[in-house]
This record gives C-alpha cells, structure tokens and sequence, in this order.
C-alpha cells in the first residue's frame, strides 16, 4: 500500500530491508512536492505504526504531474440533527458514517467523499 503511494507521487524506491521482525525498511527518492499530505496518508496506510522521515537529497529534474487527493471528507456546517431527506441526497457520494436524527456538532465528520473535498449542511 504504501509502495503504491509513494509511485503515484513519484516517487521510487532505492532500498528495501526486511529484518524478520515483522518490520520492513523502505527507502524512497521522491520530490518535495510529494511529500506535501503524504504523512497523515502514510499513517493511515500504516494505521498509525509507520515511522518516517525524510531528508534533502538534491535537485532534481521535474518528474511529471501528481495526482490530486482522490478522497476527501463531507463535514457539518453547523449543529443539529442530519435529516433521512439530506443524507438520501448525499449516500451516492460516498459512505455516510452516522445515522438520520444523529445529532451533530459543527465541523462533525459526517461522511467520506469518494470525490474531492466538500461541505455539506445538515
């Protein structure tokens, strides 16, 4: 999984090191730009027992376009009860995290969005 992200921010893989403790080394060249969002991904993928760093290893020549988020999060724009007729509109959007008369809060992660970034009242 993470092999996989990294090559879709252009990245390439220079060394990979397996200890035999259930641990795997990986050692990418990948541009700055890359990296940009790639951490909170990374722990995602890892689910949250990914260590990772990076360094400054010298210019480079531009490697082509990367690729823009391809999921994002529909989140309240204010308080209260989501309606059964509101999240009917917004289930082909993406998976809805929560029930109809769930009482929410401003801001309350309310679905993942299988599309770019997006609001939604409630």
């Amino acid at each position: 999984m993470v092999i996989a992200q990294v090559g879709g921010r252009r990245g390439t893989m220079t060394k990979m090191v397996n200890h035999g403790s259930g641990r795997v080394r990986l050692e990418f060249s990948i541009p700055t730009r890359g990296l940009i969002g790639f951490r909170s991904q990374f722990l995602t993928d890892t689910r949250g027992t990914g260590i990772m760093n990076h360094l400054f290893h010298g210019w480079q020549p531009w490697f082509g376009p990367i690729p823009a988020r391809a999921t994002g999060a529909l989140v309240a724009d204010r308080a209260g009860a989501s309606t059964a007729y509101a999240i009917y509109n917004l289930q082909e959007r993406g998976e809805i995290l929560h029930r109809p008369r769930h009482a929410g809060l401003r801001g309350l992660h309310r679905r993942e969005n299988a599309g770019r970034t997006t609001s939604t009242s409630t």
